[in-house]
């Protein structure tokens, strides 16, 4: 039996606070243009080294030799990622701020009369308080706001920021943009039809790109099957076809206990790359759903409805598609531009359109809308290129996460940035009164100054002295901030200084998670190593 090494009190959070230190010492250093980049040494990474300012990255190749200092990696690790899986930026803001928090809380709960469950759910209260805040003053966004967010959050890549804008515009209303390695040195992207839908993959197994969670395939087939594949065997010959055409398979549709059990264990083997999705939609809206897909993509609904089964299945009745990309919640598929299906689609749009024209049900007027959104749809991929592998896997990071970021702009709208909204809205809700010494009082106190820290990280990034962030703060309006970039105060907004509000509301929100789960430890077991 493994045996185990127990801490309690001051010394368990005491190799806490070592451990955070640690990891937010090496990731709070990339914030802001003036922000540094970081050297990673890792076999996984291409070269066996990666150069990156991208938060979560740090902090994911952070493993720190003492046990309970990497429980700490670990906590912090959790909330970046959180972050970066939720708005796909903000992830150091999010470690920033949990630091923050828990510096800040270190002198109320020292005294002996506190109560730290209360302040830590005090805390949680305050932080829905600045998240409705941070609603109510978000601003929608416009087009030509979307190369703002985009080269804020490609690091100030302006010629990145306009790619990734440029393609969201071509991708369309209903459209998806998603990133990929290009071919050469060059950065560009091109527009498809495709579709995409709020199903992810079902095995962490099938995952590709770690970085991202994703499943990515190329030039994959895609089955899609109404009719619930009992076990592998029954698709043999069917599955050694597919093997032997070198291509992935997407599979949508219902597997048993039985084949999901034996695809990844395959798919871990390396015996064929595959990722299986649940389909979109329930009942006969599903059905609807997959029959466009299958229309869409050159393919064949496996459907029980229609007297199919599994003997009568060949090779002829996959589709095909350009690319599939499967995070944990979406499957964004571009559509093969060899296959000619546009006349067969536009009859199926048209007879769509028709009926919505005349129904009245508002959920089956939903259901058609969403039918026709993701047949008209567009995917935009980036093509990220550079001329040596590590500078081109650095920028596909910052390409993936403004991407994400845009997106969340274009979702819960923009607010000004540099840490300026979560500056302000700390003015505000300090000014307010509470009873003195109360918990929430302490909770406020505590949380207010640490929503500052994002916007002095940034100042202390670009050289400036803990006197002169004190007066930048103290002295600026509301809105204005400092511009790392030009070295002046601003307008953020006019200067084009934004960030997306989900970002900010993701990265407060995790960071209130976990520094709470922390704030309330008082004994860590670990492995006695």
């Amino acid at each position: 039996m493994q045996k185990k090494k127990v801490l309690f009190g001051d010394d368990a959070k005491s190799k806490l606070e070592s451990g955070i230190e640690i990891v937010s010492k090496a990731v709070k250093s990339t914030l802001g243009p003036r922000g540094r980049t970081v050297i990673i040494e890792s076999q996984n990474h291409s070269g066996g080294l990666t150069v990156t300012k991208d938060g979560v990255t740090v902090a994911r190749s952070i493993h720190l030799e003492d046990s309970t200092e990497d429980l700490a990696v670990r906590l912090l690790r959790e909330s970046a990622t959180r972050t970066a899986h939720q708005a796909g930026d903000g992830t150091t803001t999010s470690i920033v701020l949990a630091e923050a928090i828990l510096n800040q809380s270190k002198g109320p709960l020292s005294r002996k009369d506190a109560n730290i469950a209360e302040i830590s759910r005090e805390i949680h209260k305050l932080g829905d308080v600045v998240v409705n805040a941070l609603d109510e003053v978000s601003i929608k966004v416009k087009d030509e706001d979307l190369m703002r967010v985009a080269t804020i959050s490609a690091n100030n890549d302006e010629d990145l920021g306009k790619v990734i804008s440029d393609a969201y515009l071509g991708a369309g209303e209903d459209g998806v943009v998603q990133v990929d390695q290009s071919p050469n040195h060059k950065t560009y992207f091109e527009v498809t039809e495709g579709i995409q839908f709020k199903r992810g993959w079902t095995s962490p197994h099938q995952v590709t790109n770690p970085r991202v969670q994703s499943c990515d395939l190329d030039n994959p087939l895609i089955l899609i099957n109404s009719v619930e594949l009992p076990s592998m065997n029954s698709i043999e010959q069917l599955l050694m076809a597919i093997v032997q055409s070198g291509r992935p398979l997407l599979i949508i549709g219902k597997l048993s206990h039985e084949s999901m059990m034996s695809l990844n264990h395959n798919v871990h083997k390396g015996l064929i790359k595959a990722c299986h999705v649940i389909p979109p939609g329930f009942g006969d809206q599903s059905r609807e759903l997959m029959s466009d897909m299958a229309i869409a993509f050159g393919g064949k609904h496996i459907d029980e409805a229609q007297g199919d089964n599994w003997e009568q299945v060949t090779f002829a009745d996959l589709g095909t598609a350009k690319r599939v990309v499967v995070t944990r919640e979406l499957t964004s598929i571009s559509r093969d531009d060899k296959v000619e299906l546009s006349e067969e689609v536009e009859t199926l749009v048209e007879d769509l359109r028709s009926q919505l024209s005349k129904e009245e049900d508002d959920r089956e007027a939903e259901s058609l809308k969403e039918r026709i959104a993701g047949l008209c749809g567009h995917v935009a991929t980036v093509y990220v290129g550079a001329d040596t592998d590590i500078e081109r896997k650095e920028k596909k990071d910052r390409a993936d996460d403004a991407v994400l970021a845009t997106k969340a702009a274009i979702e819960d709208g923009i607010l000004s940035g540099g840490g300026v909204a979560l500056r302000d809205i700390a003015d505000v809700i300090s000014n307010n009164s509470t009873l003195p010494g109360s918990s929430a009082e302490i909770s406020k106190s505590i949380l207010s100054r640490a929503m500052r820290e994002p916007c002095s990280q940034i100042m202390r990034n670009s050289e400036k002295t803990e006197k002169q962030i004190q007066e930048m703060n103290e002295s600026a309006k509301i809105g204005f901030g400092y511009d790392a970039k030009n070295d002046k105060i601003v307008n953020m907004i006019e200067a084009g200084i934004i960030d997306p509000a989900k970002v900010t509301k993701s990265s407060l929100k995790n960071a209130i998670s976990v520094a709470a789960t922390i704030m309330n430890t008082s004994a860590i077991i670990t492995d006695a190593k």
